[in-house]
């Protein structure tokens, strides 16, 4: 579920709470415009499974039905994400730079349902005090703490270590990381490299390094027999960093898938 606070200029006009039927998010999107107002709606905050998300859509303009039925499009496949989706989503979304609506909603239609296996979710957990608590109770850490210890504890300092040392993030519902001996698991899932592909009737997500499959399967679904035959619409890094090191001229789908070898070696 999204929901969407909704302003015209600065001033509040109300929420949407998304996804809803496209009929009642015409009429109810249209109550919340101010009458005689010059002033388009806007999104100005955004509560939803996923902290960082909030970010990327803040101050998208309402003002043409395209942007209200892509984020309901949105909302549908947040709705169908468990807790390691939106931990997924989350990593995927560029940590320095506010992503468009349309990147966010491509990255979003590109999360596949990972296995739980993977993941430590641990409900109703959202701050590092009550990870390290958590954790201590449950004897979750590598030594069981004597019970005549844990009131001396400093959970909040076992619950940070806890967190980097699991690339631990805490979602609206609770803490999600990765467990013990699936780091490996994980990178290959989230990838080094991500182009976005276009033709002139669709476009494809591909994350790099990719077996020779699934390079085949992107040609499939762009209807092409080279990649040549695609543009090369986006380029984007799981580190953001890299994007600032390595020059994206002339790059060609073979080359990329390369270089995302090479720095899955360097890893």
């Amino acid at each position: 579920m999204l929901r969407l606070h909704i302003s015209s200029g600065i001033s509040r006009a109300g929420q949407l709470e998304l996804p809803m039927p496209p009929g009642d998010l015409k009429r109810q999107t249209e109550t919340l415009r101010p009458p005689a107002s010059n002033h388009p709606l806007h999104v100005s905050s955004v509560d939803s499974p996923i902290p960082s998300l909030g970010r990327h859509l803040q101050h998208v303009r309402l003002d043409s039905g395209t942007a209200l039925q892509k984020l309901n499009r949105l909302a549908e496949t947040i709705d169908g994400m468990n807790e390691a989706g939106y931990y997924h989503l989350g990593k995927a979304l560029n940590t320095e730079s506010r992503q468009s609506l349309d990147e966010v909603l491509r990255t979003a239609a590109h999360i596949k349902p990972s296995s739980m296996d993977c993941y430590e979710i641990i409900p109703d957990v959202t701050t590092h005090q009550a990870l390290g608590e958590w954790l201590v109770e449950h004897d979750s850490l590598e030594e069981k703490v004597p019970e005549s210890l844990r009131p001396y504890l400093d959970y909040q300092s076992i619950g940070v270590d806890y967190c980097i040392a699991h690339e631990g993030e805490f979602l609206s519902t609770g803490y999600a990381g990765i467990r013990m001996g699936a780091a490996e698991q994980v990178l290959e899932e989230q990838g080094i490299l991500h182009l976005t592909l276009t033709t002139a009737e669709s476009w494809y997500y591909l994350t790099l390094p990719a077996s020779e499959e699934k390079l085949e399967d992107a040609k499939r679904e762009l209807d092409v027999e080279d990649f040549a035959q695609a543009m090369i619409a986006g380029v984007k890094y799981t580190a953001p960093h890299l994007g600032r090191l390595i020059p994206a001229d002339c790059i060609t789908v073979e080359n990329a898938n390369e270089l995302a070898l090479c720095l899955r070696e360097m890893e």
